[in-house]
């Protein structure tokens, strides 16, 4: 459980759209986020004010710190949700578990269901969400924001008959890592490179060392867990790691990278940076 919520937390940072900009316009229902990720959208979409709940990891923007927790990304406080008179829920589809919104259906609460597992469900839930308070406007002029800025660095890309060789670790004991349907082998893609594991069917999953090794990563990304610690420090010590791979650890924080939010533009630029390093050395 321990690492899906690492996972679920580990979802970047974005330019926010000023909720003051919509102070004006009175919610239409008040919300609970039940995923990180969602979290950090409806503050994007201009409804964060329409927020009175949200699950633990809710830690972009800091003002999302300062809401009630009502649970993780897979346990709920049914009582405590009910208790901040929620009219809607947020949930997530690549994880919220729907028996217990089933539970909060039955309760009179709506489900806003919400998928981000590529980068264009990110603008799509941009408006759905800023939909779902009464603020149409606010989430497409987010959505739109997104859209031009996907645009730009879909323009700029370039395509590669030999993509270089991208492994994320998202902890480090078990070692967990993404798959295919997950965001991040979309934004690989689009610097050039290819997620080693973007052929398994899991958007995360545990991976044995040996698997890693067979793979040939040409760069290791590697989330910092809270706790501290060198998250690279078993890399580094490895006998027999790629003479590329070695020259190419990179230490990012948890959020960065993966949380599908209008960050994930940053995160882009990011990767592209480790790629183009890449090829500047063969």
């Amino acid at each position: 459980m321990k690492f899906w919520l690492i996972l679920i937390a580990a979802m970047l940072p974005g330019a926010l759209i000023a909720p003051a900009a919509w102070a004006d316009t009175q919610c239409d229902r008040k919300l609970v986020s039940l995923a990180p990720s969602l979290t950090e959208l409806a503050f994007e979409a201009g409804v964060g004010d329409c927020l009175v709940g949200v699950v633990a990891w809710s830690d972009f923007p800091p003002e999302a710190q300062e809401l009630p927790e009502i649970g993780d990304a897979f346990q709920f406080d049914l009582e405590k949700i009910l208790s901040l008179d929620t009219e809607a829920v947020l949930a997530w589809t690549g994880g919220t578990p729907r028996g217990a919104v089933g539970r909060m259906e039955e309760l009179g609460i709506e489900a806003i269901w919400v998928e981000t597992r590529t980068l264009d469900d990110i603008a799509t839930a941009l408006e759905t969400i800023g939909q779902a308070a009464g603020r149409s406007a606010s989430g497409q002029s987010a959505s739109k924001s997104f859209q031009q800025g996907l645009a730009e660095r879909r323009k700029a890309r370039r395509i590669y008959p030999d993509p270089v060789r991208v492994f994320y670790q998202v902890s480090r004991q078990p070692l967990y890592t993404l798959g295919g349907p997950h965001v991040f082998s979309e934004m690989a893609r689009m610097c050039g490179g290819e997620n080693v594991f973007s052929g398994v069917t899991q958007e995360a999953f545990v991976v044995d060392l040996e698997a890693v090794m067979a793979a040939d990563p040409e760069i290791i990304i590697a989330a910092r867990e809270n706790g501290g610690g060198d998250p690279l420090g078993h890399w580094q010590k490895l006998p027999g790691i790629s003479a590329v791979a070695e020259d190419h650890l990179h230490a990012v924080e948890a959020t960065s990278l993966v949380r599908p939010s209008s960050g994930a533009l940053e995160g882009i630029d990011k990767l592209c940076e480790m790629v183009a390093e890449v090829r500047k050395g063969q």
